[in-house]
């Protein structure tokens, strides 16, 4: 009975010390009413965790590098503006069995980010 004690007791604590801490966290509510910029929000996003990371870049599909990444995510449909969270780019990246970067996923500010910028058109600017 000791035994199996312990090993349950073991079992639990490499679990919840394997954990992330973001895991836990809810991400902030989404902010439609703050304009996002593909330029200045979205493409630091990707350069932090796609192409800046080597894996998305010029010669990769899609290839996420600056003066690539729009037409590549518009013309390649990974974008679609009439269901945003239907969109390959945003399940992609909130996918938990295979994330986006593959090194685990994206702070929820940035998900937020992307889906806002979906949803309000998925502008170039």
């Amino acid at each position: 009975m000791k035994k199996i004690f312990i090993s349950s007791f073991l079992l639990t604590l490499t679990f919840v010390t394997a954990c992330k801490r973001d895991f836990f966290e809810a991400p902030p509510p989404l902010d439609l009413a703050t304009p996002v910029s593909f330029s200045l929000d979205i493409m630091p996003i990707f350069k932090a965790n796609c192409y800046g990371s080597g894996c998305h870049n010029t010669g990769t599909v899609p290839d996420l590098s600056e003066g690539n990444a729009y037409d590549q995510l518009t013309q390649l449909g990974y974008v679609d503006t009439t269901n945003a969270e239907g969109s390959k780019i945003y399940i992609r990246i909130t996918d938990a069995n295979k994330p986006m970067p593959p090194g685990g996923t994206m702070p929820g500010e940035e998900t937020n980010k992307i889906l806002a910028w979906i949803k309000q058109g998925a502008k170039n600017d």
